[in-house]
């Protein structure tokens, strides 16, 4: 089972109410729902920094395309012609 931690959270007046109207129509806590939104969050923000290392990774074995190359490429496909 995991090992479940509190964790205190400074809201405005707005976000608690609206959490808390949540919370009530959801008949879930407000608290369960905070760590839902917490949880989701710390997954998006893994995820960010996870495919910024790989691109980091990519440029850094230049395995990217230019600017002008893109630019050359979509112009091609404006064109309906191939790429160079």
């Amino acid at each position: 089972m995991t090992k479940m931690v509190s964790i205190a959270a400074q809201v405005d007046d707005g976000v608690a109410g609206r959490l808390d109207r949540l919370a009530a129509r959801s008949g879930r806590a407000a608290g369960e729902i905070a760590g839902d939104i917490l949880r989701q969050y710390v997954e998006e923000q893994e995820a960010f920094w996870r495919d910024l290392d790989e691109a980091d990774a990519a440029v850094a074995r230049g395995d990217y395309v230019t600017h002008e190359e893109m630019i050359a490429e979509l112009r091609a496909i404006v064109a309906g012609r191939p790429a160079d």
